[in-house]
This record gives C-alpha cells, sequence and structure tokens, in this order.
C-alpha cells in the first residue's frame, strides 16, 4: 500500500508538471496567434495603404518584368483591372529615347542606392507621355541583403509642372513690362 501512495504521489507530481508546461505552451500559442493577428491587421493597412495612393506604385522583376501594379499606376499607364501584368515590361512604360539609358545607365546604378529622377511615363492605351518624379529602388532580402526586385514609387508632376511654366510666362512678362518701362 505505501509503495501505491508512492507511485500516485509520483503520478499526481507528473501530471501537475505537465499540466504546469501544457499550460505554459497554451500561453505561448496564444501569444504567437496574437501577434499574427496584429501583424496580418498590419499587413493589411499596409496593403489599403498602397492601393489607394494617388502614387503609382510598382515592384518588377529584376529583369524588369511587372510584378505588381497599384490602381493609380494602372490608370496612369493605361492598362486596365483585369490584364494580366506579367508580361509587361519598364520598357513598355517608358518612352522610346529613355529605354536604352535605363537599360545601360539607370538599372545598374541602383545597386548604389535609390534614384530619384523625372523620367515620362507612357501611356500603354493611347501613347501620351506623363511627367512623373520617380524614386526607383532595390528591395533587398532583409537576412541576406540580396536584392530581390525593383520597387517604383511615382508621383505625377504635370501640374506641378504647368504651374511652373505659368510661373516662368508671368515672370517674363513682368520683365518685359520692366524693361518697356524704363
Amino acid at each position: 500500500e505505501a509503495e501505491i501512495r508512492a507511485l500516485n504521489t509520483e503520478l499526481d507530481q507528473r501530471v501537475k508538471l505537465r499540466t504546469e508546461e501544457l499550460g505554459d505552451t497554451i500561453k505561448r500559442l496564444q501569444q504567437e496567434i496574437l501577434e499574427r493577428r496584429l501583424s496580418e491587421q498590419e499587413r493589411r493597412k499596409f496593403a489599403a495603404l498602397v492601393e489607394n495612393s494617388t502614387e503609382l506604385i510598382g515592384i518588377f522583376s529584376l529583369e524588369g518584368q511587372m510584378r505588381y501594379l497599384n490602381p493609380t499606376g494602372r490608370k496612369l499607364s493605361g492598362i486596365s483591372d483585369d490584364l494580366a501584368i506579367g508580361n509587361i515590361s519598364i520598357a513598355e512604360l517608358l518612352p522610346e529615347e529613355w529605354r536604352l539609358r535605363a537599360n545601360q545607365d539607370l538599372l545598374p546604378r541602383l545597386h548604389q542606392g535609390p534614384l530619384e529622377i523625372e523620367v515620362p511615363l507612357r501611356n500603354r492605351s493611347d501613347g501620351r507621355l506623363i511627367d512623373m518624379l520617380q524614386t526607383v529602388f532595390l528591395l533587398q532580402d532583409p537576412h541576406t541583403s540580396q536584392a530581390q526586385c525593383i520597387a517604383v514609387v511615382a508621383r505625377d508632376i504635370r501640374e506641378r509642372k504647368r504651374q511652373e511654366q505659368s510661373l516662368a510666362q508671368a515672370k517674363d512678362v513682368a520683365e518685359s513690362a520692366a524693361r518697356a518701362k524704363d
């Protein structure tokens, strides 16, 4: 009987220890679930930010093939929402005179850091050129720093250009009037 009591005591201790271990495991799992939910909420917020941005936001493979283009980018570049973008290259969105320069000069410079440059965007549906201020950079693997893709954030600067032109014309008129007055 003493042996049975000793076995019961040992069994009770094992059960208690195992129950505590399971409780700790459950707490860790609950924390992981909470962290994943928060992470997913943050991911959804970021996705909404990109999807609702008034700037073109695009991701291209290192070879220049389009992988993602937000709705503003699709509208500016004349790409319908239902068109698959995987076969569209960066070159198709550039005017002819920029294509060679992009391949030979701009893309190789990305390894030195982000580029901010005025490059016109060619609308694929009607061919018109849209003045854009583009920031182009490499997205890198956070662990290896290896380049994974090319990212573009671009702003339509047509209105700014119109305002600059109007201001320059007004300045010319004022200077002409001042000279005529003398």
